[in-house]
């Protein structure tokens, strides 16, 4: 009987030492990971965690006008300013003769290329279709592009409400043009204004006999130090800013930019004159003295073409020589008009040294 108990115990015993080997057996073996928490709220992000939306500035982009609600509000009053500057090369009015561009009066609607009398260039020769204000303000905005080839150097009208003035004058000059197209019912969409934030609480405000934190003198001072620390830019207009800018300028450089200039004018010796004269010969020449019938405003002005006065005309045409009838609105930077300079003195024998 004993010996039986015995045997029991022993392999119950047994049994237990089993169970609890196997046990850490199988830890050793497969071992189990406790997720952190950091790991369980990556594994939530990852699996529950919508995306963010990238970050938005609470204003939507404002809508653009289309041509035909731009026409719809356009004023034939600007659109007569803005052709001003077409004026060197077009005229307007019924009857008006062709100059370096045709006459255009009548223009919207009329075939491309159709007036009588002028010589079209290949690029506005081969164009099919008429002058609609579709095909208008593609060409007013970049002609080179839309008719490559042309030989009008305008670079075109960049703002498109000018554009719209523009073709409404033109418009109001063609008795013959289709009506203009009404902007649609449904017009562009308005901007919804951004969501206002959420009031923040005021900051701690100092009693209102305590004096400001910065005195007026430190800042005073600081403005002084700012002024100090930043030196004003030479005048570019300046004789010596101005000779030192032609001196570092390349012909090569300004006969680039003077590219704009040849729709009225020439440039080689014996070149003839257009609506302006010809320039070959200009730097050092008395002003108005070539053989070309000058506005009363350059006839009446003496004195010769020197740097300093080419670069106040090339600046500001209209200011310089009130009443001129160079429409031109001049060349603002200054080193462009040195430029300039640079290469009207390299055809011109008698300028004087710089």
């Amino acid at each position: 009987m004993g010996v039986q108990i015995q045997k029991m115990l022993g392999a119950l015993l047994f049994a237990l030492i089993l169970t609890v080997g196997v046990g850490l057996l199988g830890d050793i073996v497969f071992p189990t990971h406790e997720p952190q928490p950091e790991d369980e709220t990556a594994a939530v992000a990852g699996k529950e965690a919508p995306a963010q939306a990238p970050e938005q500035t609470g204003q939507p982009a404002p809508a653009q006008a289309s041509l035909e609600q731009l026409l719809a509000s356009a004023d034939v009053s600007a659109g007569k300013a803005v052709a001003k500057k077409c004026t060197a090369c077009h005229t307007f009015d019924e009857g008006g003769a062709n100059r370096v561009g045709p006459n255009l009066h009548g223009v919207v609607g009329a075939d491309i290329a159709a007036k009588a009398g002028f010589s079209y260039s290949k690029g506005l020769a081969g164009k099919e279709g008429a002058w609609t204000i579709e095909n208008l303000d593609a060409f007013l905005t970049k002609p080179a592009q839309w008719a490559p080839g042309t030989k009008m150097t305008f670079a075109g009208v960049s703002e498109a409400k000018d554009r719209a003035d523009l073709i409404a004058y033109l418009h109001s000059i063609s008795p013959d043009a289709p009506p203009l197209p009404e902007a649609s019912a449904k017009a562009a969409p308005e901007a919804q204004p951004a969501e206002e934030p959420a009031e923040e609480a005021p900051a701690e405000q100092a009693p209102a006999d305590e004096p400001p934190k910065q005195p007026a003198e430190q800042a005073s001072g600081e403005s002084e130090r700012a002024a100090v620390a930043a030196p004003s830019a030479p005048e570019a207009g300046g004789n010596g800013g101005l000779v030192a800018m032609i001196a570092q300028a390349t012909p090569d450089q300004g006969k680039k930019a003077i590219r704009k200039c040849t729709a009225c004018h020439t440039f080689d010796e014996g070149g003839g004159n257009r609506v302006g004269p010809n320039l070959h010969g200009v730097v050092g020449a008395d002003i108005a003295s070539k053989e070309y019938r000058y506005s009363d405003a350059l006839a009446g002005k003496d004195g010769a073409w020197t740097h300093e006065n080419l670069d106040a005309f090339l600046t500001n045409p209209a200011g310089w020589a009130p009443g001129t009838k160079m429409t031109f609105a001049g060349i603002k930077q200054a080193e462009e008009r040195a430029a300039v300079i640079a290469y009207l003195r390299s055809i011109s024998p008698g300028a004087p040294p710089l």
